[in-house]
């Protein structure tokens, strides 16, 4: 399935396709951290509607994204002793989510791709902050990246999303 091809459940339950829906994303991580900063300089560059949550609790992140109408959240962690970039949606023993499901695998596989990233890995996990949000939200983690692969991963990840909420 091409990212494009993504739908979003509303909170009303009312299906709408993702490119009628505002590009507002909500990334939540640490700015100092330089794959961080050039993921949202790409992202606003992209006209994204890009709010940065650093520094925020989940419970802080969750309320923002959901009283603001953002379409996605990113949550990105590095973790410097991971070799390896994992990819995490909302998945409980009864329930996961589809959309998260299909976000992560599309961009696993552009991720997947490349010759300068490490390799990608794709797991629903029950994260507080994947559970209290009502739309598609993504826990990106990653360990330490080069100059090339920040600058693949960035341009990557915008370009996902730039493709499923397009305008």
């Amino acid at each position: 399935m091409a990212a494009a091809d993504l739908r979003i459940q509303t909170r009303g339950g009312r299906q709408r396709d993702a490119q009628k829906l505002v590009r507002r994303v909500a990334f939540e991580g640490d700015v100092e951290g330089a794959c961080e900063r050039n993921l949202l300089a790409r992202a606003a560059a992209s006209s994204f509607d890009v709010h940065n949550l650093t520094a925020s609790f989940d419970d802080e992140v969750t309320r923002f994204a959901n009283a603001h109408g953002a379409v996605t959240v990113l949550s990105i962690q590095e973790v410097s002793s991971l070799n390896v970039i994992r990819l995490h949606y909302w998945a409980s023993y009864r329930a996961h989510s589809r959309h998260g499901e299909q976000l992560a695998s599309a961009l696993a596989t552009c991720l997947s791709r490349s010759e300068h990233l490490p390799a990608v890995e794709v797991t629903g996990m029950a994260l507080p902050i994947m559970r209290e949000t009502t739309m598609t939200t993504l826990r990106i983690e990653h360990g330490n990246l080069d100059e090339a692969a920040l600058r693949e991963f960035s341009t990557t990840v915008v370009d996902i999303l730039s493709e499923v909420f397009h305008r």
